[in-house]
């Protein structure tokens, strides 16, 4: 199944996409595992800030970009993945021209 989702930022987005793991210390406080994130699901890809398409009229002065709200990522969620976290990003209605898609 996939999700369009809108977050209010990146860091909001990494919160939901990403488990973080803490460093492991041994008993004298030497680090045994680095801390590292590991991704909650097979397929994202991060689409960033989007921008308003806009009409150039003049291309030697192009307007400057307006960009959309949020930090936009889509999510092609497997069968064995939980898609519940995602419910309160998704956009809905679905959007009726993507940005790009899965293949």
């Amino acid at each position: 199944m996939d999700f369009y989702c809108k977050f209010t930022d990146e860091t909001a987005a990494n919160a939901v996409l990403y488990t973080t793991h803490a460093e492991v210390l041994d008993e004298e406080g030497n680090v045994v595992s680095e801390a590292y994130t590991t991704p909650n699901y097979i397929n994202i890809d991060v689409l960033g800030i989007l921008y308003q398409k806009q009409e150039i009229p003049d291309p030697e002065n192009p307007p400057e970009p307006i960009p959309l709200e949020g930090w936009h990522v889509n999510v092609r969620v497997m069968p064995d993945e939980d898609s519940a976290p995602l419910n309160a990003f998704e956009v809905s209605p679905a959007p009726s021209v993507w940005r790009r898609v899965w293949a």
